[in-house]
């Protein structure tokens, strides 16, 4: 799930969290929307699999969606019992269901259009995420 930002949106959030229907969140920031995905994926030890299709109203290259670094906007993961719950507290605010955990490492990530634009594992965002730029 994807949320942007307003004090009002940041409530709800607040409100999601202390029910305890949300089982990780993680700020977009720094490497944007993808960068957030595989720290989640990385943190859980589990796969994901999402879709930028689910952003409508974003009008941006794949790569842009992906890398944006603007601020304010959250990552969180909800366990599929409490997603009606999540809905209800999150009504009427811009948030965007964009997929799923998987119970494997598969890291897959679609573009707008349906395509594979990331296919990976979690070993390998981990091994990537933790090495030195070694060749520089």
């Amino acid at each position: 799930v994807i949320l942007d930002r307003n004090k009002r949106l940041y409530d709800k959030f607040s409100q999601a969290l202390n029910q305890e229907l949300i089982a990780s969140a993680q700020s977009i920031h720094r490497g944007g929307l993808g960068i957030a995905l595989a720290k989640t994926s990385m943190g859980g030890r589990l796969g994901i699999e999402a879709s930028l299709s689910a952003l409508k109203d974003i009008e941006m290259r794949d790569d842009f969606v992906l890398y944006s670094e603007s601020q304010g906007r959250l990552i969180a993961t909800v366990n599929p019992v409490y997603v009606p719950q999540f809905e209800e507290v999150m009504n009427g605010e811009r948030v965007a269901k964009i997929g799923v955990v998987r119970n494997d490492d598969r890291f897959i990530l679609e573009g707008k259009k349906g395509y594979v634009v990331i296919e990976t594992n979690v070993h390998d965002l981990l091994q990537s995420y933790k090495a030195t730029f070694g060749r520089y």
